[in-house]
Order: C-alpha cells, then structure tokens, then sequence
C-alpha cells in the first residue's frame, strides 16, 4: 500500500490524502478547500480513482469535491450527504455527484480491492467518520477530525475497547498540537456555563455559532430549558435541525414538540432570498407559527437566548435599537474568528451596545492526551501526522514510531506478515 499526502502533512484544512492497494486501486480520503494557503495550487490528482471517501460535512474536508472526475463514486454518510447538499443550496455552489454511495458505521464496504469500515466518532461536525482502509497485504486507519469530549464522547471509549488494531499506520490529526495548555471543556460543562449566564443575565441574549454545530445547538437548547429561556434561530438553522431530526429524532427542530424553548426569527434579507431565489418559502410558512417578532423581545426580552450573525447585524441593529444595549453577547466559536473581517459589523454592534461579551467554546478537536488514548489503543507501526501544523511535536507525544512527510511525498508499506 501506498499513502501520498496530497494536502495536510503541515496545514489545517485542505484535507486530501490518497490510498495506492497493492493491486493499483486508488482512493482519496477527503478533498478540502484550504482554511489557510488559499492561494495555493489544489491537489494533482490521478487520472483515475475507484473512489472519494468524505469523512465529514465541513468544508476543509469536502470543499474542492467538483475537482474529482465524474466517474469516481463518493462515499459518505447519509446526514453527511443531506448536509453538503444543504451549504450548496445556500451557497450556490454545485456539490452534486453522478453517484454518491451512503455508509453506516461499522459496516465494511468494497471499494476496488479496498476493504473499508467506518467507525462513527465524536466531533463537532454531525456523523464524523475515521476509516479502516485495508488491501489484504497492509492496514491503515484514518483518523478524520474526531475528540473525546462531545456529546458522543462515548465513542471513542467504544474505540478504545475494541480497536481495529494492530494498524500498519495511523494517519492521526493534530489540530490541537502547538496550542496553550489548557483545561479540556467537556459540552456539558459549556452548557453549565451557558445556563448559568443565562440565569444572571436578565435581559436580552444572544448567540454566535456555527449554524452546522449540531453539538453546540442542542448545548444552547438545553442551556435555555434550564434558564427558562426560548433559544430563537433563524430559519436556515431551522433548516439545518429538521433534516437531521429526520436521521436522529432527539435533535430539537422547529415544531410543536419544541416549540416552548424554540423560536425563529425571521431577518429580512435572509427570507427573502429563501422565498424569491432559492425556492424555499413552504420552510417560512412552516415555521412561521413559532416566530418572534420584535414585539416578543421587547415585552420580555429576558426570556429569549437569539442568534445572531454578522450578516445580521445592521437588521438587528436597525430593529432593536436600544433593546440591545448592555445585552449578554455569547461566543460560541473559535476564538480566531472573532478578529477576522467577517466578523466587523457583528463585533462592531457589540461593542457600540456596550454588550457584556462572554465566551463559551470547546474544540471539536482531540487535544494530546486523547491523541495518546487512540494511539495507544491502536498499537500502530507507525504514525503519520496530518491536519496539524506542528507535526514535529508528534515523536515527543508518542512511544510509536512517527513518520513526518510532506505535501506530495509518497510512503510505501511493507506487507504485514500476516492477513488479518
């Protein structure tokens, strides 16, 4: 088996790494738009591929999916799936394949010669997968994105029980590698912070997250039941927990069920260009029985945790007025986003309203010692460090042995002694 690094051997985001069986199959695991180096040549690929392997719907995994010739199929999960083809929608850009092929996880699936088993893990990206690829001469596991204190933190002490394991290499992430020490934050302990200043909080809140935290939404959800608060979303978000409601029926969506503890908020831009543009209107009829109105914040804007986003913030601004002032701000996303241009006008709004800003984020990422756990469960000959750009610090972390290659290098694996 080969491994060839095409992007990730120094750099986060831009995932693409390709598998060469022993019989000439080849197999790309994720294709992603760069989140740095954008001005960067994307990834040669070969002229033929037996398939795509998406481990996750962020777009520094699937993001340059259009690069890949029609004749490949792509493999992925169903919520996966339903997900890149939602951020197409709403983004415009076409992510649709002649044949797209769903998996489940833990069971095997052909890919050429490959023998390939998804193992569901915990991330902050709804349904992450890493995979076991196999050619009957070596094994490999491929990390993906994944952590071990989500909500589905159990997965990983499922992993850690029963591993596919001995592993000729362990392709592992390291996102975290290079960062301050610091105290892991389980999701539950978000949502305890976040119900707490909520409760001290007695006028109006809002919120900042990604609209595809699925994690993180049902967090501010729960936040809001213990605080007596009604978390209001807007109808893309909406969007967003309906469909997965359909594969996992205890997520909260816009309905009656959930109605006590969830509105939707309707800005003006956004609702337009669901009805006129995107085709879209039957979503704001169906949810407008649970809309807020400005009406419903100012007689008791205690009672209501509302999203906002920059490309919000001149409407709220506009329609708040001094509702806004001396708000609680929560922000609920990498710290780095927060300085970035994208996010000036919302920034701008919360230091013009003299809001009290609060930050409630835990990554979606392993830090070292869950790094470690999976290694050690492993038992890997050897581990190649991907998505991180320390990959130097990975000998000093690990009793394996660590293989540092980069962009384009190819490693060829000894055959295992014996078939597994």
């Amino acid at each position: 088996m080969k491994i060839t690094i095409h992007r990730g051997s120094h750099e986060i985001g831009g995932s693409c790494v390709e598998v060469e069986g022993r019989a000439g199959s080849r197999l790309l695991l994720d294709i992603g738009q760069p989140l740095m180096n954008t001005e960067k040549q994307p990834p040669s690929l070969p002229d033929r591929l037996d398939g795509v392997l998406i481990s996750h719907a962020h777009q520094d995994h699937y993001g340059l999916l259009d690069l890949v010739g029609d004749a490949a199929p792509c493999y992925l999960s169903a919520p996966t799936r339903r997900l890149i083809e939602l951020t197409g929608q709403y983004t415009g850009k076409d992510y649709s394949r002649p044949e797209y092929r769903t998996f489940s996880s833990h069971r095997p699936f052909p890919c050429g010669e490959f023998r390939i088993t998804p193992y569901l893990v915990d991330h902050s990206a709804f349904d992450a997968h890493g995979f076991l690829i196999e050619d009957g001469a070596n094994r490999i596991f491929y990390s993906g994105d994944f952590r071990g204190h989500g909500r589905k933190a159990a997965l990983l002490d499922h992993l850690e029980m029963q591993p596919p394991s001995p592993v000729d290499a362990l392709l592992l992430e390291g996102t975290m590698l290079g960062h301050p020490a610091e105290k892991i934050r389980t999701e539950q302990e978000i949502e305890e912070k976040i119900a707490a200043a909520l409760r001290e909080h007695r006028g109006l809140a809002f919120v900042t997250v990604s609209g595809q935290n699925i994690d993180r939404l049902v967090t501010l959800y729960r936040a809001c039941i213990r605080s007596g608060r009604k978390l209001v979303i807007d109808p893309y978000v909406g969007h967003v927990l309906r469909e997965i409601h359909g594969f996992s029926p205890n997520i909260p969506f816009p309905s009656m069920e959930y109605g006590r503890n969830l509105g939707v908020y309707f800005p003006q831009r956004l609702c337009r260009r669901m009805r006129l543009r995107l085709g879209l209107g039957h979503l704001l009829d169906e949810f407008g029985f649970l809309r807020v109105r400005q009406r419903e914040l100012a007689a008791d804007p205690g009672r209501y945790l509302v999203l906002a986003r920059d490309s919000m913030a001149a409407e709220l601004s506009e329609r708040l007025g001094g509702l806004a002032e001396n708000a609680l701000f929560l922000y609920s996303l990498w710290r780095g986003y927060w300085e970035e241009e994208k996010m000036q006008k919302l920034r701008g709004w919360v230091e013009e309203r003299k809001m009290n800003l609060v930050y409630a984020h835990t990554s979606g990422h392993a830090y070292p010692a869950t790094l470690q756990r999976l290694a050690e469960a492993m038992a890997p000959k050897q581990i190649i460090p991907i998505h991180t750009l320390f990959p130097e610090e990975y000998p000093a972390l690990f009793r394996q042995p660590v293989r540092i290659v980069h962009d384009g290098e190819g490693i060829v694996l000894s055959e295992s002694e014996e078939e597994p």
